[in-house]
């Protein structure tokens, strides 16, 4: 009897550390594959400042897709040192190459390709003006961007950034991941 005791608890222990190289072979796979994701496909970016307001706050932290991005208007991107500035920012996609562009700064409305745009995202009306004298036209390869709180952002509208390269376009903002309360997709 008591080698069937011992033969149990033996098998009972081989059944344990198995399970145990099972459960940290997925927790390793599970790790690789995130930091595959983090590094090839998405990037962490942190915000700084308020010119994104309501849609940013400062300190929210953001998952940028970048992988094969392709810049659209209405998009909300981080940017790599633009213009003159030293630092990265976050900025909403207005208009891109070959669009017209236009700001009615007296009454804060935005023109691209001559049509209205609707921007229930913007915190301030665009009465800030521009500081040169950009295009009419946006050229081919540039982006023109702008903060939803056009009161109070750095964008396009300013010599110091100007139009954006797309090759400064870092990705696109997909997720707010922190603080907590702000977990969800950013529009």
């Amino acid at each position: 009897m008591k080698k069937n005791n011992e033969h149990v608890t033996i098998n009972e222990g081989s059944k344990f550390l198995t399970a145990s190289f099972d459960l940290l072979e997925s927790v390793t796979t599970a790790l690789v594959l995130v930091t595959v994701f983090l590094t090839v496909v998405c990037m962490k970016f942190d915000v700084i400042g308020s010119s994104m307001l309501p849609t940013l706050r400062n300190n929210d932290k953001l998952l940028v897709y970048h992988l094969m991005y392709e810049p659209q208007r209405g998009d909300i991107v981080t940017i790599n040192n633009p213009g003159q500035l030293d630092r990265n920012i976050v900025k909403r996609i207005i208009a891109k190459g070959n669009d017209s562009i236009r700001v009615d700064f007296e009454k804060g409305n935005v023109f691209v390709n001559d049509q209205l745009l609707t921007e229930p995202y913007i915190y301030m009306p665009t009465t800030q003006k521009a500081n040169w004298n950009f295009p009419e036209k946006v050229p081919e390869g540039y982006y023109f961007v702008m903060g939803d709180n056009r009161g109070n952002s750095k964008d396009s509208r300013s010599k110091d950034v100007g139009l954006i390269k797309k090759d400064d376009i870092m990705g696109k903002a997909i997720a707010i991941y922190s603080p907590f309360d702000r977990i969800g997709i950013p529009n």
